[in-house]
């Protein structure tokens, strides 16, 4: 990790924001992790970027983050990557009651914790309904809706049950697009 490549990447991530920007309008959030030494370190180094990049997109006054920004008191806590990767398959097996259990267990936290990591939470699930959604070449704006919706939400103070609730209502709805007719693609054999 020298400061010449920590440099560069640094201006290139606030180059590409700012031209994405002043062309498109668009807001580029970006998150740099810290360098991957060795192919073990990848994984460490992704969930950095991705920590850092929801912690730009919560911020919104800068748009590139590296991780060595982020507070070390910060408490931010991703969702596992077994119980997002459990939500995920429950979406797409259509199970409402599984989907609903999965979010009461990533929202039990939140009794404790109150708001501090709900938005972060809130942003791992837009990633799981884009990706779903993209994957079925569907249009993704209900996972933007949902964040729109999520940060009104906090802004008012509603309890975190209504809240768990309305993303259980969303993740049904998204399930719901997945066709009975491609579940299974086997074919009898022997008759």
């Amino acid at each position: 990790d020298t400061p010449l490549a920590r440099y560069f990447v640094l201006d290139k991530a606030n180059k590409l924001a700012d031209l994405l920007h002043n062309i498109y309008g668009l807001r580029l959030v970006v998150g740099i992790g810290k360098e991957a030494g060795a192919a073990g370190d990848l994984c460490k180094s992704y969930q950095q970027a991705l920590r850092a990049m929801m912690e730009c997109g919560m911020n919104g006054d800068k748009q590139v983050f590296t991780c060595e920004d982020i507070q070390a008191s910060s408490e931010i806590r991703l969702i596992p990557g077994f119980q997002r990767d459990l939500l995920e398959s429950h979406i797409r097996n259509k199970n409402e009651d599984a989907i609903r259990n999965s979010l009461h267990d990533i929202f039990q936290e939140f009794s404790h914790s109150g708001y501090d990591n709900l938005r972060i939470t809130g942003y791992d699930i837009y990633v799981i309904v884009v990706k779903i959604r993209r994957e079925n070449d569907k249009d993704t704006e209900i996972g933007y809706t949902m964040l729109e919706q999520l940060g009104r939400s906090i802004a008012s103070n509603l309890e975190i049950s209504y809240i768990e609730e309305w993303f259980a209502g969303h993740l049904i709805e998204v399930s719901k697009m997945f066709e009975r007719g491609k579940r299974s693609y086997c074919k009898t054999v022997v008759e």
